[in-house]
């Protein structure tokens, strides 16, 4: 199951408004994250980690270093998705296969 970029937003804003206590309101594509947010370079860690669980793929921290808004993470959150997507149809194929 493919995710839109919409979805993937979503998921952000799940994701953020969760775990920063910020409001839907608050998580739009153009809020800057440390000047509207309030979010620092250890937050951005926290993003990191919750990406990894949610998708299960290893993230580089410097994969993060030039996001400054949040729709700056929809490319890289939609590389994720992609990976994840190809490696679970692998995952299916193999157990065909087995």
């Amino acid at each position: 199951m493919s995710m839109d970029r919409t979805q993937i937003f979503q998921e952000l804003r799940s994701i953020l408004t969760t775990l920063f206590e910020l409001t839907d309101a608050e998580v739009v594509p153009e809020a800057r994250l440390a000047e509207d947010l309030d979010l620092d370079s250890i937050d951005a860690v926290d993003i990191i980690v919750a990406v990894q669980k949610r998708t299960g793929i290893k993230v580089r921290p410097e994969q993060f270093k030039t996001v400054k808004k949040l729709g700056s993470l929809r490319p890289v959150l939609i590389q994720f998705i992609r990976v994840f997507e190809s490696n679970l149809c692998a995952q299916k194929s193999v157990a065909l296969i087995s």
